[in-house]
């Protein structure tokens, strides 16, 4: 199964490795990546809104309760920004860790606003 493999150099999801191995934060995105595009053919979910709403949901029922609640936080943000900044914008944010911890420490809001003055900003 193709997992998409850019925007990943600056995300929330550093890899679950022992110190020995060799990991990057690229790797524990595209890592994540595939667990939710394995919960997308779980649902039979498509990638349109909806069927990441659904994914997210199914991902967010199974973390609960066993993940920290501040980890739960954190993904809620991550995966209901994401798709909120899909629907606002197109595609994923220039900088994932930023777009997600903006949100985190204060609102979507916020972190869209952040967002598209660091698009403005690039150009």
């Amino acid at each position: 199964m193709p997992i998409y493999s850019g925007h990943c150099d600056r995300t929330i999801y550093a890899p679950v490795c022992k110190p020995h191995d060799i990991g990057t934060v690229r790797d524990g995105n595209i890592s994540f990546r595939f667990a939710h595009d394995c919960e997308h053919r779980a649902l039979g979910a498509d990638f349109t809104y909806e069927g990441e709403r659904l994914t997210i949901g199914a991902q967010l029922t199974r973390a609960h309760g066993t993940i920290s609640a501040a980890a739960y936080s954190l993904a809620r943000c991550d995966l209901m920004g994401q798709l909120w900044l899909g629907r606002d914008i197109g595609g994923f944010a220039d900088d994932q860790a930023a777009f997600t911890l903006t949100m985190y420490r204060q609102d979507y809001w916020a972190a869209l606003a952040r967002e598209v003055a660091y698009r403005e900003g690039a150009k």
